[in-house]
């Protein structure tokens, strides 16, 4: 029960950077992540990356990791790489606003090709 009160917790404050939330996609240790759309348009779809600031602060060097993290996905740009789109944080949260990949992640799609070797 106390997960689906952090969710509902996100689900409010994105409703407040006008984002809608629709689903989960899916968690790990430090928080979740949702499908969300812009409040004004719900053509494009968001994978929003919700990171507990109470999850992290137990070890200082996760805060760096997640900087470098964002810093990194900020600088990349290529097709076959998510793009970070935004990010901004409210009292206990993170959040990081990446682009949707309706595939899934590339584990499970090369799982749904039989392991096929990717050509690239």
């Amino acid at each position: 029960m106390l997960e689906s009160n952090l969710e509902a917790q996100t689900k409010n404050i994105l409703n407040n950077h006008q984002y809608n939330a629709i689903r989960k996609l899916g968690k790990g240790g430090f928080g979740h992540v949702l499908l969300a759309t812009k409040a004004t348009s719900s053509a494009t779809h968001y994978a929003i990356k919700c990171i507990s600031k109470k999850k992290m602060i137990k070890d200082p060097k996760l805060k760096r990791f997640l900087i470098q993290e964002i810093n990194t996905m900020a600088m990349l740009n290529h097709n076959n790489i998510v793009k970070l789109l935004k990010t901004f944080e409210e009292s206990d949260w993170y959040f990081l606003v990446m682009e949707y990949c309706d595939m899934g992640n590339l584990f499970n799609y090369q799982l749904k090709l039989n392991n096929k070797i990717f050509n690239l």
